[in-house]
């Protein structure tokens, strides 16, 4: 659950490291590069990179193929982040949930 209150930390620490501020010999290609690098950094690790299009054709296949899955939408919510309280007790249910089914079978 850490994980949406730190993603932003970890996005400044590489975005730090690639925006040297120190670097004055860094050509304008590099500079161009570690932008583009940054960008895709952040499309990652904001999981701005799938769409919810490609997570339902994923989970049809898996069903398709016999194996249990679940998959759980929370409107105006991100991947990893979630916009308010409510939107995070949603994903914590449903994470519990889908342990708590697997821990009843033992």
């Amino acid at each position: 659950m850490l994980w949406a209150t730190t993603t932003l930390g970890i996005l400044d620490y590489f975005t730090a490291l690639l925006n040297n501020q120190n670097n004055v010999a860094a050509e304008a290609v590099t500079t161009l590069l570690e932008m583009q690098v940054r960008n895709e950094l952040y499309k990652l690790l904001i999981y701005e990179v799938t769409p919810i299009s490609t997570s339902k054709q994923y989970y049809t296949a898996l069903k398709l193929q016999g194996v249990e899955s679940a998959m759980v939408r929370i409107p105006n919510a991100s991947h990893g982040l979630v916009n308010r309280p409510s939107m995070l007790m949603s994903k914590s249910a449903a994470i519990l949930s889908w342990f708590n089914h697997y821990r009843d079978r033992q």
